[in-house]
């Protein structure tokens, strides 16, 4: 039983290989650099509500979660879907995929020469649009909102 911690120690000449290995490989680096970054003495204070972290991650998720400026459906305002701005988004959208340079060259081409024709309130698509549009602002769960878009389609 005592001979079994004198099998873990490493020789020089093992320690200087395995050091070697350890910093070629750049994930592992990285990592110890994370956790060195993460792992700070002293405490880091929350200049928005004063709360106390000891770790710099916990301070990333608590600013992340409470005090980011990404606002959440539920914190909206409530949007009426016009016309106009169903326009507007179709316009956007063609324009993203014309300009990202991410798409197939097939779908640009075809972007190129759509022509969107702006939508009267009482037609059935606008109205099945304004649905979802209603359906997804209302409880901002993009999941369930595609779920029952398919749903209505088929």
């Amino acid at each position: 039983m005592a001979d079994c911690g004198e099998d873990i120690f490493l020789f020089g000449d093992d320690f200087d290989i395995i050091l070697d290995i350890l910093e070629q490989d750049e994930d592992i680096e990285e990592e110890f650099v994370t956790s060195v970054e993460n792992a700070q003495p002293g405490i880091i204070v929350c200049t928005d509500c004063g709360k106390q972290y000891k770790t710099r991650g916990g301070f990333q998720r608590h600013w992340t979660s409470k005090h980011s400026n990404i606002t959440t459906p539920k914190e909206q305002t409530c949007i009426t879907l016009t016309p106009s701005i169903l326009t507007d988004i179709v316009k956007t959208a063609v324009h993203k995929v014309k300009t990202a340079q991410v798409y197939p060259q097939s779908i640009i081409n075809k972007m190129e020469v759509y022509l969107f024709e702006e939508l009267k309130e009482e037609t059935v698509e606008f109205t099945m649009l304004k649905s979802m549009f209603d359906a997804y602002s209302k409880n901002g769960d993009t999941e369930k909102c595609y779920s029952n878009t398919t749903l209505r389609l088929l």
